[in-house]
């Protein structure tokens, strides 16, 4: 077998000219990633919330006899121990918006890239003291550490949050809700009764990009109303997110980017935010209106994306990451993900980590994951008393005049969401 050669590059502009070959591996591994193309990573350096003046690009590209097999890319961050003490750290470009950062290859070359790798950062990459590949899962080739000097390096994996994934066998939402649990089933039932009661519910889709740029602006106007504007927690949380968000919607991505809103008498209440790519639909953003939430519409905007995702012909949903307790009420499969950390002995970053090591092993309680959302949950109220709301609507519908929509509301809805009683009118319970 010949040999693995690794590089750096440390900017856009040295990984530019391998844009096709790039996206074309992108294709042929094991799982194609949206996240992983170039022009994702070109969108996300031009619009990264986080970024620092001081971090640094480190793209590794291998190569054998002069063709690209491999891919991984990395940022280099200069950041403070306990605030105060200098180090650098090496971890995954894009940690959130993504679906487990891993080392693009084609299968048979994935354990060569990923030890050709390895080689580089532990033997010629300079200046860092702790490498975080956040979010492997177990499949990851970057599993694989090799064996280290006791005496330089010290490894181990920490837990990372899960991720979810939704297989679409079904080709509509009734076919879809038979094959989940009694209790799941009972669940998104109540919701869709409270929902298409409260008002005169309209499912909404973008179809094209045009279409997709003007249902974002709803969207960030949506989410002003929700619990995540208070909590920071969403698209409008920064600038350069949200231009993040706008420069998705282009057409030259090959994730296609769409949002569907739910409406109750014009007004937009619930909404999400889905990307298109290799037949799998990943789940962005959602969110739903604070004085709405008694009708539990944040759960029928989710429906009404999965109802789209089967209309469009896709295979899967990928619910990403987080609130995996949440994303299971909708038959999501759980897969867990670890970080693998490799520390340089007696760094502050490995200081810390020793010593956190040791207050996990004297610490008797184990920790449990909450099920519910902390930051929602601290922000949730559910008004009881509804704002009219009337600017909102009168927007609405300057914005959606003259769109080419997918556009479905009245009975078509309830039979679409298998709710046959909403159309006798049946009030909510």
């Amino acid at each position: 077998m010949s040999q693995v050669s690794v590089r750096a590059l440390r900017s856009l502009a040295e990984v530019t000219p391998l844009k096709g070959t790039i996206d074309v591996l992108n294709l042929e591994s094991r799982r194609p990633c949206p996240f992983s193309t170039y022009e994702y990573l070109e969108t996300y350096l031009a619009h990264d919330e986080y970024a620092a003046t001081a971090d640094e690009l480190l793209f590794l590209v291998a190569f054998d006899e002069g063709e690209l097999i491999g891919y991984l890319p990395l940022r280099k961050n200069h950041v403070h121990a306990l605030g105060v003490v200098p180090f650098t750290r090496v971890g995954v470009l894009i940690s959130h918006d993504t679906d487990r950062p891993h080392l693009i290859a084609r299968p048979e070359d994935e354990p060569r890239c990923a030890a050709a790798m390895y080689e580089h950062l532990l033997e010629r990459e300079p200046s860092w003291s702790f490498l975080d590949l956040a979010l492997q899962d177990d499949q990851s080739a970057l599993h694989a550490v090799p064996k280290l000097n006791p005496l330089r390096y010290w490894a181990r994996e920490f837990e990372n949050m899960p991720v979810s994934r939704l297989a679409l066998r079904a080709r509509s939402v009734p076919g879809y809700l038979k094959g989940l649990t009694g209790h799941q089933r009972k669940a998104l039932n109540r919701s869709v009764r409270k929902t298409l009661t409260a008002g005169r519910a309209e499912a909404i889709s973008s179809s094209g990009p045009a279409e997709t740029a003007a249902l974002l602006e709803l969207y960030l106007e949506l989410e002003q109303r929700s619990w995540k504007a208070a909590a920071r927690a969403g698209i409008s949380r920064h600038p350069e997110r949200i231009a993040f968000f706008r420069a998705l919607t282009g057409g030259e991505q090959p994730m296609r980017l769409a949002v569907h809103l739910l409406l109750l008498d014009d007004l937009p209440v619930s909404g999400a935010v889905t990307g298109a790519f290799g037949g799998v639909m990943h789940g962005l953003e959602t969110c739903f209106d604070q004085d709405y939430e008694a009708t539990e519409c944040g759960h029928v905007a989710a429906l009404l994306a999965i109802r789209q995702a089967m209309v469009s012909g896709l295979d899967e949903i990928n619910l990403n990451g987080n609130y995996a307790y949440n994303k299971a009420h909708f038959g999501g499969v759980v897969t867990p993900t670890r970080a693998v950390q490799i520390f340089k002995v007696g760094s502050p970053p490995w200081i810390h980590a020793q010593a956190g090591e040791l207050k996990r092993r004297l610490d008797s309680a184990d920790a449990v994951a909450p099920s519910f959302n902390p930051e929602r949950r601290e922000w949730e109220h559910g008004a009881e008393v509804r704002p009219a709301r009337l600017e909102e609507k009168e927007q609405a519908r300057r914005v959606l005049a003259g769109l080419r929509l997918d556009r479905l509301g009245g009975d078509a809805l309830a039979d679409a969401l298998g709710y046959a009683a909403a159309r006798k009118g049946e009030v909510a319970a």
